[in-house]
């Protein structure tokens, strides 16, 4: 037996707080996040691409979207991942303002990033400069941090990680 995709969804603007986050179960098992801020409304696949968690479980700060189970976290404006565990960023759908309502496109994906400027204002260190290490500064620079990136290892030489760019001096 198949269960049949649902394409457009109606959701209700006023059930969504500014600043905020909700979700929708389908009756297909799909999830639909929406987030807001003012009137300014973003869809997303609300599942967590890490191991399926309802991410309106989750917590909201800011830009960021918290997995409530593994806390990967995610860009609220497009999607995109910002710190692991997951792998990926979330599908975001096309939304249109009908008045009141939202209608969702499930079919229609949006492919578009913020500018690569997120938390460009924090300092991550990530202690391991092997495999590991060299793996996670790389995915969040792909991810658009834009934070400081220092990397701690038992290494006799500097390892400089800046925007994509890795050197050894």
């Amino acid at each position: 037996m198949t269960k049949a995709t649902i394409n457009t969804v109606t959701i209700d603007k006023a059930d969504i707080p500014d600043g905020g986050m909700k979700s929708y179960k389908q009756d297909d098992d799909s999830i639909i996040l929406i987030t807001r801020d003012d009137s300014t409304f973003h869809a997303f696949d609300g599942k967590c691409p890490h191991a399926g968690a309802d991410l309106g479980n989750g917590l909201r700060c800011g830009h960021r979207v918290v997995c409530p189970w593994h806390h990967a976290t995610f860009d609220s404006r497009d999607g995109t991942l910002l710190e692991p565990i997951a792998i990926e960023g979330l599908t975001r759908y096309t939304v249109t303002d009908d008045g009141d309502t939202l209608l969702v496109d499930t079919s229609a994906q949006i492919n578009e990033r913020v500018e690569q400027d997120k938390l460009s204002d924090t300092h991550t260190i990530i202690v391991g400069g092997g495999g590991s290490g060299f793996m996670t500064a790389d995915q969040l620079r792909q991810g658009g941090y834009g934070g400081k990136i220092t990397l701690i290892s038992n290494e006799d030489k500097a390892l400089i990680i800046d925007h994509y760019f890795l050197k050894r001096f």
